[in-house]
């Protein structure tokens, strides 16, 4: 994905925003990227699933609709979810032990 691509995806979420209107644009469609011109991310820290499906049945012509106004060769949009990453933190740098009081 290039710098345009991104541009692009700008244009389009403007011109949703003033399809939609703020309040539903800020509900469903801000936490979106673009993963690729074929496919939209649907990046919501809560219910990722959820939020796909809820645009797919309720937004996705009206989104298809902002691309096309973009670029006139795009036909679907497909909505993915990320998965959760699963970050492992570094290892604990080993301390020296303090010795323990002993308890009598």
């Amino acid at each position: 994905m290039n710098v345009s691509d991104q541009e692009s995806w700008l244009r389009v979420k403007q011109r949703l925003r003033a399809a939609v209107g703020e309040e539903v644009f800020k509900s469903w469609f801000a936490s979106m990227e673009l993963a690729s011109i074929e496919a939209i991310w649907c990046g919501s820290r809560c219910r990722p699933s959820f939020l796909k499906s809820w645009v797919q049945s309720h937004y996705v012509e009206k989104l298809l609709g902002c691309w096309k106004a973009e670029l006139a060769s795009v036909c679907r949009i497909d909505l993915v979810h990320r998965s959760a990453v699963l970050r492992i933190p570094p290892p604990r740098q080993n301390r020296p032990s303090r010795p323990r009081p002993r308890v009598r």
